[in-house]
């Protein structure tokens, strides 16, 4: 079952509280959220840097609200708080993803990789986590799997307690936040959340500093401000990535961003999304959380990409063919934009999203611009098969196919025809290849010489073809005329045997039947005539009811009739054999029988009529 989610928001300044609200509603980016200090709804709340989602009682949730806990927590049990993340991430985690997503939550990774040497041997150990492909994953005890519990929290009647905007100093003494706004001559100092906010500015501001200037501050900062820092390096152009980060602190740079670029559409912004994306695209597999965030950051490129940006959308369509959101809207903006290539961007998304919506990569839209060439240049792999499946031939490969070759009129363009793969050449209808040829002959003289030679002897080879066939043909039509004269008389005597066969089964079964019939009224009668008969014996001799009841159950068995109970008599109700005149007792309970029912062959012919005890 899905965990509430709430949002943290961070506070601007140091005497602002930070605040925590339930998420009631959620559309992309966007959220309507009530807030626990007060009970008051907040509508539109953007998702950004400032206003974090989390699940309600994750470790992001802890972390968001007070780092110093989790901290604390870890500290006392690291195990507990692994085992925990485990339980969040139901597909699992590698270890060098468990670590990044511990420091991403404020732990200093030394202590993360200290405390990690001794987790590694007890986790394989453990018997509710399994370890597969280099994949730790959590798997519940017992048959049935256990909830994912949510953590435990700092009491809820309290405010939360505010995060420190600068909780560590620099080796100069300074203030990570003064140091940082000295370095991008800001004209006074900006606390970290301001520059973490609006990661593309800050970006292009560290893009103006050497590389010796940033790895002089990086390498004086405490752990938790070193992780600060990497996170704006992945918008600065030309910056290799610092630090490892979580998939948490990737998605939110990326809404940032986009909220960023969104209010200010600057020129000068573009860069530092064209990086941004490429390092995000570069991790090793695009995080799902990430998802969503980068396709909406990647679309604002779409509007007059530069060459610049048109290789950050390639790396883009690449990580996204990885990793589909949960719809293809917009991706077709993306695609469009680039070209077909093998291994390409455009290539790889179109491929992604044909398999995940089959029936929506119909859409020329996707197939815009696509040449011949491009089709036998990127005939492999998952592409390849895209292109191959009925109902893409059909409206998209063979019509582009016929529209070429119909405009082909030269050798080196008829020659591309040629050569392709069979799987596309088997589609060029055969007139149309003629039509081609004489076409290129009337333009190149060489080509028209190739096609008199090739049509002399054709003519010469399809006449005495012609012959040969027409003799084959002959004799097999002698052949089948007097091997189906044959079968004809046989099939002829054949319907006649049947139909006098059928003829005599018919008269013998009306026969039988009415045989049978007769015997079946007649062995009925009789029975009834018996019971008749030692019904009126009795009650003439004024025999007792008990008497008169044994006698008729005697007489019923010998027709193999079996009573279900006995008037008066108390069973257990089964539903199977009892009706109740009332109610719906429950099985199993005990029922007084008013009338009995009656088993033929373990055949039920009537249910006995009870009456449930009060």
């Amino acid at each position: 079952m899905d965990r509430t989610e709430v949002v943290v928001r961070r506070p601007r300044q140091d005497d602002e509280p930070l605040r925590v609200g339930k998420v009631l509603d959620r559309a992309g980016t966007t959220a309507t959220v009530q807030w626990h200090d007060d009970g008051s709804i907040e509508e539109n709340v953007r998702l950004d840097s400032r206003n974090l989602l989390a699940p309600e009682g994750s470790l992001r949730h802890l972390y968001l609200v007070d780092s110093a806990e989790l901290q604390r927590r870890f500290t006392a049990d690291p195990m507990g708080i692994v085992i925990h993340l485990l339980r969040e991430r139901p597909k699992g985690l590698k270890g060098t993803d468990i670590k990044s997503t511990l420091v991403g939550f404020g732990l200093e990774k030394a202590t993360v990789d200290k405390k990690w040497k001794v987790l590694q041997p007890q986790l394989t150990g453990r018997d509710d986590v399994t370890f597969n492909s280099n994949v730790y994953m959590w798997k519940p005890s017992g048959k049935a799997p256990e909830p994912d519990e949510p953590l435990s929290l700092p009491d809820s009647g309290e405010q939360p307690r505010k995060r420190p905007s600068e909780p560590f100093a620099t080796r100069s003494g300074k203030p990570f936040a003064t140091r940082l706004s000295e370095l991008l001559d800001a004209a006074q100092p900006r606390p970290v959340q301001d520059f973490l906010a609006t990661p593309l500015r800050t970006g292009v501001l560290l893009g103006r500093l050497n590389h010796s200037a940033i790895d002089e501050l990086l390498s004086e900062l405490q752990e938790t401000d070193r992780q600060a820092f990497s996170v704006m390096l992945l918008a600065v152009p030309g910056r290799a990535p610092g630090d490892p980060l979580s998939t948490e602190i990737y998605r939110d740079v990326l809404i940032a961003a986009t909220a960023e670029l969104r209010a200010d559409p600057s020129p000068a912004l573009r860069p530092a999304v064209v990086w941004l994306l490429r390092k995000v695209a570069d991790s090793a597999t695009l995080p799902a959380e990430a998802v969503e965030p980068f396709v909406q950051l990647a679309l604002l490129l779409t509007q007059d990409p530069q060459k610049a940006e048109l290789k950050a959308l390639e790396a883009a369509a690449c990580a996204i063919s990885g990793a589909l959101p949960a719809t293809h809207h917009g991706l077709l903006r993306i695609a469009e934009r680039l070209p077909f290539t093998p291994e390409g961007g455009r290539t790889k998304l179109t491929a992604a999203v044909g398999e995940r919506w089959p029936t929506d990569v119909l859409d020329e839209r996707w197939w815009a611009g696509m040449t011949v060439q491009d089709l036998v240049d990127c005939a492999q792999g998952r592409f390849g098969r895209l292109t191959r499946s009925p109902e893409v031939v059909e409206a998209i490969i063979r019509p582009l196919l016929e529209r070429e070759l119909a405009g082909a009129t030269t050798r080196a363009r008829l020659s591309l025809f040629l050569g392709m793969p069979s799987q596309y050449a088997e589609l060029l209808p055969v007139p149309a290849v003629a039509e081609a040829f004489a076409r290129v002959g009337q333009r190149d003289p060489l080509a028209a010489s190739w096609i008199d030679a090739l049509r002399e002897q054709d003519r010469l080879d399809a006449l005495k073809e012609d012959v040969r066939r027409a003799r084959e043909e002959a004799a097999a039509a002698a052949e089948r005329a007097e091997a189906a004269e044959e079968r004809r008389r046989e099939l002829a005597d054949r319907l006649q045997r049947l139909e006098e066969d059928l003829r005599d089964l018919q008269g013998a079964e009306v026969t039988i039947r009415a045989a049978q019939e007769r015997q079946i009224k007649i062995d009925v009668i009789r029975a009834l005539a018996d019971l008749a008969a030692e019904v009126e014996e009795l009650t003439a001799a004024k025999a007792a009811p008990e008497i008169l009841v044994e006698r008729v159950r005697g007489l019923a068995a010998t027709h193999s009739l079996r009573p279900i109970g006995n008037a008066n008599g108390e069973v257990i109700f089964d539903l199977e054999l009892h009706e109740p005149i009332y109610g719906a007792p429950e099985p199993g309970v005990p029922v007084l029988v008013i009338r009995p029912g009656y088993i033929w062959n373990e055949l039920i012919l009537q249910r006995a009529l009870v009456d449930p005890k009060e």
